[in-house]
């Protein structure tokens, strides 16, 4: 998966906090869901096809931020997710086995891999693939 396929999907796992953090409307998450799903599940990525994904990806000065901290992040995950993972850190040592380290699960489409959603709590719920319809599942690696 080419590195504007990742961020794409990334991202659209990432809209509803970006809404919930009032980066975003609800229309114009809608609006990136819908065209981020019709990009990504039109076949391998095409010149034209990255061009529109490069053009969705600079689309609003909150995406354009989203997009900046995730390629600065080491791991290129989410600023959530990443959030999540720094809260955790600190001076505390838990019991051995004791998950403080762990960052946030990631979950993906099964079918195409064009939805990347990361589980910042125990109590969310785990979507499904806008595009497929099916619940996304945990990446092991």
């Amino acid at each position: 998966m080419s590195e504007l396929r990742y961020l794409a999907a990334l991202l659209r796992g990432s809209l509803p906090h970006l809404v919930d953090e009032g980066e975003l409307d609800e229309g114009e998450a809608q609006r990136l869901e819908s065209e981020l799903g019709r990009l990504l599940t039109g076949g391998p990525a095409a010149e034209s096809t990255d061009a529109d994904l490069q053009e969705v990806l600079r689309s609003s000065p909150a995406v354009v931020d989203w997009v900046a901290a995730v390629l600065a992040h080491p791991d290129g995950v989410p600023p959530e997710a990443a959030e999540l993972a720094e809260d955790k850190a600190g001076p505390y040592e838990g019991l051995a086995g004791d998950a403080s380290g762990v960052g946030a699960q990631r979950y993906t489409c099964p079918v195409a891999g064009d939805v990347h959603w990361f589980r910042l709590r125990l109590s969310a719920t785990v979507p499904n693939c806008g595009t497929h319809h099916v619940p996304l599942e945990l990446v092991t690696t």
